[in-house]
């Protein structure tokens, strides 16, 4: 994992959750789809994905970045789901 460029200082939960995906995928425990999606949410320390906030604006980033497929913690699959052309997918717990 590169958390580059090592003097611009990171803080809060926002890596958490890419990490911890990034892991499962590099040990093969996930699949990783041609197209990745994006991954929102707050890893918890018991595994729970979290909701976050901001989801609305983010999801239209990610369509303006030409992302397709836009995963969020399930009480944020409704406004996930406002952003059209980029699919919102709720997972379980």
């Amino acid at each position: 994992m590169n958390l580059a460029p090592g003097d611009l200082r990171k803080q809060g939960v926002a890596f958490d959750l890419p990490i911890a995906v990034g892991i499962l995928v590099a040990a093969g425990l996930a699949p990783l789809p041609e197209r990745p999606p994006l991954v929102v949410g707050e890893l918890a320390l018991s595994g729970e994905v979290l909701p976050v906030r901001g989801v609305l604006p983010i999801g239209l980033e990610a369509r303006r970045l030409g992302f397709q497929e836009l995963i969020v913690p399930e009480p944020n699959a409704p406004e996930g789901a406002l952003v059209q052309g980029c699919g919102s997918v709720a997972p379980g717990p």
